[in-house]
């Protein structure tokens, strides 16, 4: 059947390049800790690689309309749709706190070593699993249960948003010195009046407009959350407030 080969090959892809990201980050990790010295340069790209990958994970299509149709249609996946969302779930805290201890280097000038390998192998580790429990046993279930109709819709779906492939993912310049231009979180407000910091409003990485880390608060010590809710299947952005220290 056409449709449930090209929407799975489409997926395929997307796993892939997630897989090859989380592979990069896991390899600049070591280098960085390695080198036992400080590089601005180098922890700012290792920042900006790691920054957007709970996103691109939270914005494939898998994510957003494969999991709900398969829900819907295959009823027997629910345990198995509710293991993969413990494991996202966790992948997401660990994200979280990878790109709080990066900027927090970054922040305060520490050496190589106050980059935690082993934090950064945990939270690409739970996401190599992700991608395993979704090829080994998500796909094949889908496979042998999803009616004809409903690859066919999800077929239309994937093609529609062929043309917005670029608009779905970060595309950073990993070369470019200037971390400010590729950051993919923009500002879209400042509440003047909080008493207790700065508070912004994020978009997605379609929205990628850019900020520079001089303009977030200095003294909060964090870096605002990537961390996508989903919504009937659809990913919102939360906004972040930031603390003072």
């Amino acid at each position: 059947m056409l449709s449930s080969t090209y929407v799975q090959v489409a997926m395929q892809l997307e796993n892939d390049r997630l897989r090859e990201d989380l592979s990069r980050l896991k390899r600049w990790a070591e280098d960085f800790c390695e080198s036992g010295k400080y590089q601005q340069e180098a922890l700012e790209k290792l920042l900006l690689l790691a920054y957007p990958l709970h996103s691109q994970c939270c914005l494939r299509r898998l994510e957003v309309h494969f999991l709900p149709e398969m829900q819907k249609q295959v009823p027997e996946s629910s345990r198995l749709i509710a293991d993969h969302e413990v494991l996202h779930q966790s992948s997401a805290n660990l994200h979280a706190a990878v790109c709080l201890s990066l900027y927090q280097v970054l922040k305060e000038g520490g050496n190589a070593s106050a980059v935690s390998k082993a934090l950064v192998e945990q939270y690409c580790q739970t996401m190599f699993q992700l991608l395993e429990i979704e090829e080994r046993l998500i796909f094949p279930l889908a496979q042998e249960n999803i009616p004809r109709e409903s690859w066919f819709s999800l077929a239309r779906i994937f093609m529609r948003e062929q043309t917005d492939e670029i608009s779905r993912h970060v595309v950073i310049d990993l070369d470019d010195d200037h971390l400010e231009k590729y950051c993919p979180l923009s500002i879209n407000g400042r509440d003047e009046k909080a008493d207790s910091g700065l508070k912004y409003k994020l978009t997605d990485n379609s929205g990628l407009q850019g900020l520079e880390l001089s303009s977030l608060h200095v003294g909060s010590g964090q870096l605002p959350p990537s961390n996508l809710t989903r919504i009937h299947g659809k990913p919102v952005v939360q906004q972040a407030l930031l603390q003072n220290s």
